[in-house]
């Protein structure tokens, strides 16, 4: 996963999690957690850190679902 700086184009960080496509990836509504989806069956959560060259850090990590994984929500609450 690449985590771009919009206003020049340069990569700010790459988050090396998944062994397969990325199906999803999804901010919460406070931007305090990232999460990815893959065909790899990997469900990853990331957590905002206060480092501005490795904003995100991992958090979480399952690898429990037998098929590959579509989608992700977070919760309103």
């Amino acid at each position: 996963i690449f985590l771009w700086n919009p206003s020049n184009y340069s990569i700010i960080d790459k988050l090396y999690v998944h062994n397969y496509t990325v199906m999803q990836i999804e901010f919460s509504k406070n931007d305090n957690f990232m999460g990815s989806v893959s065909k790899d069956r990997q469900f990853v959560l990331f957590k905002k850190t206060t480092d501005p060259k490795k904003p995100y850090e991992k958090f979480f990590v399952n690898k429990s679902h037998a098929r590959i994984i579509w989608c992700l929500a977070f919760s309103t609450d």
